[in-house]
């Protein structure tokens, strides 16, 4: 076919619509961009990756603070061994025969036969009336 003035002119609205040049447009034939297609396998796989992390994530706080709460039981439980520890020894300190007269004297008011109490008095406070001791009142 010969080669008219039209054809020239065409050949060269073409060349010019494209903004690549020949060599480009040879290996690239498609200038424009693909729409991607919508895969719900990536967004499944998304949706089970982030429940797994958030899974994880309370999973390690829990963790956390159970271990917190071991450690306050186990301070908890030292304590009380050695309360455990103090009043096992003030048990078998007040076996001894000593201790229990000394206490009952002391905290009771308890007397051998043959003693009397003294009571001190103190200034500014009720002085103790006399008691009966013996059938006879003492002043």
């Amino acid at each position: 076919m010969p080669t008219t003035a039209r054809n020239k002119i065409r050949n060269k609205k073409r060349t010019h619509l494209y903004l690549v040049d020949n060599e480009t447009r040879d290996t690239n034939p498609v200038a424009r961009k693909k729409r991607k297609k919508f895969k719900p396998g990536k967004l499944l796989l998304a949706i089970v990756g982030s429940y797994l992390l958030v899974a994880f994530l309370a999973g390690g706080y829990q963790i956390w603070r159970l271990k917190g709460q071991i450690q306050q039981l186990q301070n908890d439980r030292a304590l009380l061994q050695e309360q455990y520890q103090e009043m096992t020894q003030e048990m078998n300190a007040l076996q001894d025969p000593e201790i229990i007269e000394r206490l009952a004297r002391e905290g009771l008011g308890m007397v051998k036969n043959g003693e009397s109490i003294v009571i001190s008095a103190t200034a500014g406070k009720d002085i103790p009336k006399p008691q009966e001791v013996g059938g006879e009142i003492t002043d």
